[in-house]
């Protein structure tokens, strides 16, 4: 009768041991699901449906080995990354050691996540291999808290490094420059070819100073004064310096802006730089023509102006749109651009505005630029 007794407390602190994990399992902040000693999935956590969009059915009794058709497995993860996850389970199989890999999958919000997936083999208390686990992290936020920390970081170095220099460089362009201006006086009948390199000293000289005035832009932005800012009225003040070049360039404006907007708390003068060198942007990457578009529009929930600038230009590639925000990184020819116009613009509306800047592009199809800068205090509420 005892031996009976203690079997049933040992039932039932097995069941509740068996509950408390299934329970953490459950309720962990990762994708979780299990696989028996035959590759059978057993067990699939909530994460996973939260995390993927894809529900428990659609995977217990699926083989981890079914290799073959991994569409069938994996119907979450990126197009271009499955084999990579494939690979993974390969090698968990034949060596038995931990796997770690980073993938990009279908949120069930339908964006790209980043993943980080961690692939176990289970043993037990003899060695003997009894299933496997995988372990699945969304980091997409994490790696753009980290993007943002590192530009943050760039920045500051740079705006360092300007406060040192940049007085300097510009005592010895206004040298040069008189130089310049004197040599052209004293030097009559001169030939073309003279005269050519004239030119090419002026227009490398004029260069030099938009580089310098951008690095002075940085080490100026401290303490600046803040205002109502209309961004309505700004934009199109913007717009109003480049009709004439958009003319030549046969770069056709579409606007399209949100009427009663409430004002940004920003300085009108860096604002006004940042979506200029936006502007600038988008019409140097239409060397044919095309259409630039800029809409506003008030997105009440997050108390944000959001603003659009969307070119329909030559778009960039993939590998270079994770630098396009780093000082100094450009694609342009030398001669059109500085590396600091996007750079400076971003400083200007996440460090010194509290905004965000974001941008999608596709070779061939154009570039969108969306900008969110918070709506000024108190006022959203004086605006519903």
């Amino acid at each position: 009768m005892g031996e009976r007794v203690l079997l049933d407390k040992l039932k039932e602190e097995l069941r509740k041991w068996e509950e408390f994990n299934e329970s953490l399992l459950q309720n962990i902040p990762f994708a979780v699901f299990t696989a028996d000693a035959q590759g059978r999935i057993v067990f699939v956590n909530g994460s996973v449906s939260e995390l993927f969009g894809i529900s428990k059915q659609q995977l217990l009794g699926k083989s981890i080995f079914n290799l073959a058709n991994p569409t069938q497995l994996l119907p979450f993860v990126y197009e271009h990354e499955k084999e990579k996850v494939l690979d993974s389970v390969r090698r968990l199989v034949e060596t038995g050691k931990q796997q770690e890999i980073g993938v990009k999958t279908y949120h069930k919000s339908g964006r790209i996540a980043d993943v980080k997936v961690r692939l176990l083999q289970l043993r037990d208390t003899g060695g003997s291999p009894t299933g496997f686990a995988f372990f699945a992290e969304d980091i997409t936020d994490k790696k753009k808290l980290q993007h943002l920390l590192i530009q943050s970081e760039k920045l500051g170095g740079l705006g360092q490094l300007s406060a040192s220099i940049v007085h300097q460089l510009k005592n010895s362009q206004g040298i040069i420059n008189t130089s310049l201006y004197f040599l052209d006086d004293v030097l009559p009948g001169k030939t073309g070819e003279v005269q050519k390199h004239f030119r090419i000293i002026r227009e490398e000289l004029e260069r030099s100073k938009r580089i310098v005035d951008n690095l002075l832009a940085y080490s100026r932005r401290t303490g600046v004064e803040r205002e109502k800012v209309d961004l309505n009225r700004l934009l199109t003040a913007t717009l109003s310096i480049f009709s004439k070049e958009m003319a030549t360039r046969e770069v056709h404006l579409l606007t399209k802006y949100e009427e009663d907007l409430p004002p940004v708390l920003g300085n009108f003068e860096e604002l006004k730089e940042a979506f200029l060198n936006l502007i600038i942007n988008g019409i140097q990457a239409m060397p044919h023509g095309g259409y630039l578009r800029i809409s506003t529009r008030w997105d009440r929930k997050n108390g944000t102006i959001e603003v659009e600038v969307k070119d329909s230009g030559v778009g960039i590639s993939k590998t270079h749109l994770n630098h396009i925000f780093d000082p100094f990184f450009t694609t342009k020819e030398v001669s059109d651009g500085t590396g600091l116009g996007l750079a400076l613009a971003r400083s200007i509306i996440v460090d010194g505005h509290k905004g965000n800047i974001s941008v999608e592009s596709e070779r061939g199809k154009g570039t969108m630029f969306l900008v969110e800068l918070p709506v000024g205090y108190g006022e959203q509420e004086e605006y519903l």
